[in-house]
């Protein structure tokens, strides 16, 4: 969020930001989930009692299309392929052991350069990620890409815990929900689109953390993800 609306957002009442929050989580969700959701879903499940054989057919096919894809229509390696040509090499492009590593400075550098060329970003999903582990990466993703990983996550993280996307749920992030400087609760947002509850990490203190167990309480929550140095305060507690 750029600074002047981050500064907005914490000047307004806690009503506000709730309303903010959900307004933005039902705009992910109809990006995260549509009709085509479950049976996605269905062919992740099935694909857990596959055979070695099986995965292997599937992991080539895969691999092939997308080498192919990225050497023909994806701008950067399309030009990186040609270069490589006029310099004599006729190395294949079908074999991963043939490309070479990518660094994050050169997506840093010409990010849209990676976006396939059959794709528009206009109508792409725009995601600045947070540079949590190094720089901060600029992606776009199609809908169709969004909602077969959301699927995947789906099957395979809260499927195999026993939870799903209906569930209340609570994630203890690093997203500046409240001010920091601020000392009485909340320190969370309730986010209605997604059944969230985005509680700040910000905020753990010794002496906020009964007002956290409370919140946990009082939306009903299923579940909780987060850091694991934050999950472990509320957890000693």
């Amino acid at each position: 969020m750029e600074d002047w609306k981050l500064r907005l957002y914490h000047q307004m009442p806690a009503f506000m930001r709730t309303l903010i929050a959900s307004g933005q989580g039902y705009l992910l969700r109809s990006w995260r989930y549509g009709s085509e959701t479950d049976s996605i879903i269905a062919d992740y499940s099935a694909h857990e009692k596959w055979s070695p054989t099986q995965w292997t057919a599937w992991q080539e096919e895969a691999l092939a299309f997308m080498l192919e894809r990225a050497a023909t229509k994806v701008p950067f390696y399309r030009d990186q392929w040609s270069q490589r040509r006029r310099q004599g090499d006729r190395s294949s492009w079908e074999l991963l052991k043939n490309w070479p590593v990518l660094s994050k400075e050169d997506i840093r550098a010409t990010p849209l350069r990676f976006v396939v060329e059959d794709c528009d970003v206009r109508r792409m999903y725009h995601e600045h990620t947070s540079g949590t582990t190094g720089k901060s990466l600029d992606l776009w993703w199609s809908r169709a890409t969004v909602r077969r990983w959301y699927a995947l996550f789906e099957a395979r993280c809260r499927a195999w815990h026993g939870v799903s996307r209906y569930d209340r749920w609570a994630i203890l992030g690093g997203q500046l929900v409240t001010p920091v400087r601020q000392r009485r609760p909340p320190f969370w947002v309730w986010n209605a689109g997604l059944r969230q509850l985005y509680m700040s990490s910000y905020h753990l203190a010794p002496d906020l953390i009964p007002s956290y167990l409370d919140a946990l309480k009082r939306y009903r929550i299923c579940y909780l993800v987060g850091y694991t140095s934050s999950l472990y305060m509320l957890a000693v507690h």
